[in-house]
């Protein structure tokens, strides 16, 4: 027993690496949960894509994706398929008004894959719904708001954190490249670079949701 009881000692010993709490915020903490969580990242991309096929589901999806991430970015862990549905199944319904705003993405995207003449347009209406859809997401996952009362506070947050959201045209421009490579680049985006891209926007949005704040109370 003695000499198990060493065993067990030396085992839960502090190694190296391991002697400091993980970063908290920022880029440390991006890089500590990608490395950490890749492999998740990349079944939840897929699990949104394949949750977002009936169409009518995709905020929904949106909702699952950004709660695992949110956990990801708060806790450093995440039961994946538990948050994930938890997350799908309560935000069916009250996350059914962010089709209004996934419809300008598409349409962008429909836009630049036929070379429309009306492409900047589309473009730009479609950056737009894509900045507000990383504020209006988080904001149906943690359930602050219901329906079109969400899109209302989305509208605000960003237009009252606007330094922050002049920062989400770095998540933003980096799907504008890959869409700029061609088709082939879509998959990267598929497998592992949407859950990639909702992480990089709330740890932008950092201080707007996981922190108390008189502007965010403002809205919510």
């Amino acid at each position: 027993m003695a000499l198990f009881d060493k065993l067990r000692g030396k085992h839960f010993l502090p190694g190296p690496g391991v002697t400091e709490p993980p970063p908290a915020r920022g880029l440390k903490r991006f890089g500590f949960v990608l490395s950490n969580h890749f492999a998740k990242l990349v079944y939840l991309s897929v699990l949104a894509l394949l949750f977002s096929l009936p169409v009518f589901t995709a905020p929904a999806a949106l909702c699952g994706l950004t709660a695992v991430c949110e956990n990801l970015v708060r806790d450093g862990h995440t039961f994946l398929w538990d948050d994930f549905w938890q997350a799908f199944k309560k935000g069916f319904v009250r996350a059914l008004p962010g089709l209004f705003l996934l419809v300008f993405p598409a349409l962008a995207l429909l836009a630049w894959a036929v070379n429309h003449p009306l492409l900047p347009w589309a473009l730009g209406l479609g950056a737009l719904a894509t900045l507000l859809c990383f504020y209006l997401f988080p904001l149906f996952a943690q359930g602050k708001k219901r329906g079109f009362a969400c899109l209302t506070a989305a509208v605000g947050l960003a237009l009252l954190n606007w330094r922050r959201t002049l920062l989400l045209v770095i998540p933003l421009a980096v799907l504008a490249l890959i869409l700029w490579l061609g088709w082939w680049a879509l998959i990267p985006l598929v497998f592992g670079g949407i859950a990639v891209l909702c992480l990089m926007s709330l740890l932008i949005l950092y201080p707007v949701f996981f922190e108390e704040s008189n502007l965010r109370n403002d809205c919510l």
